[in-house]
Parts: C-alpha cells; structure tokens; sequence
C-alpha cells in the first residue's frame, strides 16, 4: 500500500509538471550589442589600474570579425589623457570570429581625480556593419572614477 501511495504522488506530480510550458527557448530576436553592466564605480588610486567596459554581442555568435563603434559622450567630465586612456585603435573594438562579448580597455592615470564627486566618463555604441545595432537599453555605459 505504501508504494502505491508514493507510484501515486510521482504520477501526479509528473503530469502537472508536464503541462508546463517549455521555456528553454533560444533567442529569436535582431542580433544586438550591448553593455554589461551599463554603469560601474571604480576608485583611483596612486597607482594605475584599468575600468574595462564589456561589450556583448546578443544573437548568434559570427563567423567573421565584427568591428564594434562606440564614441565618448559629449556629456562625459572625464578627460581623454587626464583621467583614462582608451588603448583601442579609432572608436572600434574587433569582436573576434565566434565569440560573445570584447572589451573596451580603459586605463585609469593614478592620481587623477580630486574632486569627492569625481568624474563620469560615458560611452555610447553605435551601429556595427551588417545592420548590427545596440539594445536602446543598454547602449550606454557610465564609468564615475572616484578618488
């Protein structure tokens, strides 16, 4: 009796289970780039460090290299060469051949920031070859650098 109660409970909870929809489903959508994450709070020190911003390629992986374009926002306080560096060739990043996601390399000057407020560096995506366009959600990324 007592297995029947347990044959019982497995065969109910299976055929609830079961009407569940299937929610594993693969993107479906235009491909897109975006950041992740869109903001970030990095401290400089006396000593240099760097504040990468992630770029990720939503969609299916490519097979050739995709040039990303991104520009500094007008609206940014951080100075080129006084607060970062961007060691990226032109306003480009290359995704390499099936692969997900590139960096932006962002080099931080030691020492830079004085101001308690410090200073915010914004970077916007644009549009890549192919029609490839960033997430209207997460197009831009913030970088405050803080003493």
């Amino acid at each position: 009796m007592k297995y029947i109660k347990y044959l019982f409970l497995f065969a109910v909870i299976t055929s609830i289970t079961a009407c569940f929809p299937d929610n594993d489903k693969a993107f479906d959508g235009p491909t897109v780039t975006e950041f992740k994450p869109i903001a970030r709070t990095v401290k400089v020190s006396a000593a240099a460090g760097s504040a990468d911003a992630l770029i990720q390629l939503v969609g299916p992986q490519l097979g050739a290299t995709l040039m990303v374009p991104f520009n500094i926002d007008p609206a940014s306080t951080a100075v080129a060469g006084t607060h970062y560096n961007i060691t990226a060739i032109g306003n480009s990043v290359a995704l390499d051949p099936n692969k997900s996601s590139v960096i932006i390399p962002i080099r931080l000057v030691a020492g830079s920031v004085t101001a308690a407020a410090g200073v915010k560096l914004i970077i916007n995506l644009g549009e890549a070859p192919g029609g490839i366009t960033p997430n209207p959600n997460f197009r831009q990324y913030t970088l405050t650098i803080v003493p």
